[in-house]
């Protein structure tokens, strides 16, 4: 090793974040202290070893493809994930850049790698924070819109059902005027959790605004859909809510149910829920309709369809 490569070596021994030098073959042949401290190995024992040897290979890693990239003589830059031995994710704003020999050859590469993690976090923190409701923890409206579009492209082009319930607490005014606002709040955040008892996993409950929820039901056929929002009504109905005063009060909702059809776009399924819902109010409280695709109007199922709702053409399987 000749002086130019060890003050080369002086200076990055120095860096508070990872340096380190690879041959061609991706075995190190230097590491900093920060980089054998961030890899939790003495620098005795990272000389010769790949990343193989002490990382567990992520499968969106790409930092193969950037290193092949490197000792082809270019420098690369990006953010890179590293799943450490002891199963710890870390971000890191990686750089590469090719080692030349004195004739120009490409013998091996220089590594720099910011630990990002931190900054990682605190990011998807945010976003998460921004797509969450604020009162009950429930996904908002933003996520909704979102998820909505790309559930209604995925259905469609797997010819599936798809479900959107939309729903509302009725006269949640008089709730807030009679028992104040944070009753009011209560009550919000125990219909959220009354709705998810009655979901499954890959159901997606959202509160929509004010006193307004929507469920995204994928793989739902109407029927199917009807019957959920019904055991939801239900649920709700028949839950004693708490005033400050230790009285208790019962609380009802109205739902109304849009399926997706032929054609249809994620507007258009949420305007039929939101259809079936307006009517369910006008016609009385407590109340669950269905834009029905099949008779092409807003009904009760029960009304148009019981006893023989299990035979419901629109009903694929029935357990």
């Amino acid at each position: 090793m000749n002086l130019e490569e060890l003050d080369f070596i002086k200076t990055f021994q120095h860096l508070n974040c990872c340096a380190f030098m690879k041959d061609k073959n991706g075995h190190y042949t230097f590491a900093n202290d920060a980089a054998c401290k961030a890899f939790s190995v003495e620098r005795e024992a990272i000389i010769g070893r790949s990343d193989s040897d002490l990382f567990v290979v992520l499968p969106d890693q790409h930092n193969v493809k950037k290193e092949i990239k490197a000792l082809q003589g270019k420098l690369v830059s990006r953010v890179e994930k590293k799943q450490m031995k002891d199963g710890e994710i870390k971000h890191y704003q990686s750089v590469r850049s090719p080692m030349y020999s004195k004739n120009g050859e490409v013998v091996g590469l220089i590594g720099i790698e910011i630990d990002i993690s931190d900054t990682i976090d605190k990011c998807n923190s945010l976003q998460e924070l921004a797509l969450r409701d604020a009162v009950t923890g429930l996904y908002n409206r933003r996520f909704l819109e979102a998820q909505l579009t790309a559930e209604v492209s995925l259905h469609h082009r797997k010819k599936q059902p798809l479900s959107l319930i939309m729903l509302d607490i009725d006269d949640f005014k008089t709730i807030n005027d009679q028992y104040g606002h944070e009753i009011g709040d209560d009550a919000l955040v125990i219909v959220s959790q009354l709705i998810q008892q009655a979901l499954r996993s890959e159901d997606i409950c959202c509160r929509f605004g004010g006193d307004e929820f929507s469920i995204l039901l994928p793989f739902t056929e109407q029927p199917r859909a009807f019957l959920l929002a019904e055991r939801i009504r239900e649920l709700v109905s028949q839950h004693l809510f708490t005033a400050n005063n230790g009285g208790r009060f019962t609380v009802s909702i109205s739902l109304g149910v849009g399926c997706l059809s032929e054609n249809m776009q994620s507007e258009d399924l949420k305007r039929s829920a939101d259809q079936a819902l307006l009517m369910a109010k006008k016609q009385h409280k407590n109340n669950c309709l269905v834009s029905c695709n099949l008779k092409g109007k807003i009904v009760s199922c029960y009304q148009e369809c019981s006893p023989a709702l299990s035979a419901c053409p629109l009903l694929k399987e029935v357990n």
